[in-house]
């Protein structure tokens, strides 16, 4: 499904269940396809879905069932009211964690084709030219004086990753580290040497804000268990930060930068 018809998918479904207030069995029954929006709404894989949603997650995505059972659609819907509570929903997350999910793929695609030996990649990456996947990569990437660039950056990442450049530190964008997608990892000699997580928080709910607070924090204590001897710098965008948020953050991280990055250079 692409971004557009995803889009209007989500205005479909936000002006009939008042905002995502009153989810309904119906609104599955209706089109099972719509089960696309909430799991790019709650950035999920579909491996991911499969677990916590439904087994045949990319069945109803695809098309392949066109109907789902009441029974099925409520017990779907009762897993999704429990997991959009934890977040605010918008256009803009839509559209972030699709172009998230879709670089992803494009990631396991590189990993593939460099697994290949040279005559078989040569042969896979002609026919990639000729078909789908080709559309997709230009989708997501575009070629700006030699270098790749990835759409689905915020602009907050792209304001980061302007200063890190004009300080000509080494950096990698949505770099794994043990399997977690880091923001910003920062290398020396092709060694990481430190990671940087960056957020933005708008809500204005002290339990959803609370909420993606303790999500921020536990990323960087995992981060931590798994590389002590990297520096780890968390910025957040935010109104206000409560006392016991800030602890928690700085329990997580080295680093706690509010509001402002500028500092960022003088870490390196």
């Amino acid at each position: 499904m692409n971004l557009q018809t995803l889009k209007k998918m989500y205005k479909d479904l936000k002006s009939e269940t008042g905002s995502f207030t009153k989810l309904s069995p119906e609104i599955l029954q209706k089109d099972p396809r719509r089960l696309t929006v909430f799991r790019i709404l709650l950035n999920m894989k579909q491996i991911e879905a499969k677990r916590k949603l439904t087994p045949s997650i990319c069945d109803y995505e695809t098309g392949r069932y066109t109907k789902i059972q009441r029974k099925k659609a409520i017990e779907i819907v009762e897993k999704i009211k429990r997991e959009i509570d934890k977040i605010e929903l918008n256009e803009e997350l839509l559209e972030k964690n699709y172009k998230n999910l879709n670089g992803f793929r494009e990631e396991m695609l590189k990993k593939g084709l460099n697994a290949l030996s040279p005559e078989k990649k040569t042969e896979v990456i002609q026919k990639i030219r000729e078909g789908v996947i080709n559309n997709i990569n230009k989708r997501f990437t575009e070629e700006k004086d030699g270098k790749s660039e990835k759409f689905f950056l915020t602009d907050q990442e792209k304001k980061i990753a302007t200063i890190l450049n004009a300080n000509k530190i080494v950096f990698k964008q949505n770099y794994y580290l043990k399997n977690i997608n880091v923001d910003f990892v920062f290398f020396n000699e092709n060694i990481p040497k430190g990671f940087l997580m960056a957020t933005e928080i708008k809500t204005k709910r002290y339990s959803t804000k609370n909420l993606l607070i303790e999500r921020i924090a536990l990323r960087g204590f995992r981060l931590k268990k798994y590389f002590p001897n990297l520096k780890s710098i968390v910025f957040v965008s935010i109104e206000y930060l409560t006392p016991s948020q800030s602890k928690l953050l700085e329990e997580a991280y080295d680093v706690v930068l509010i509001n402002d990055f500028s500092s960022i250079t003088k870490l390196f």
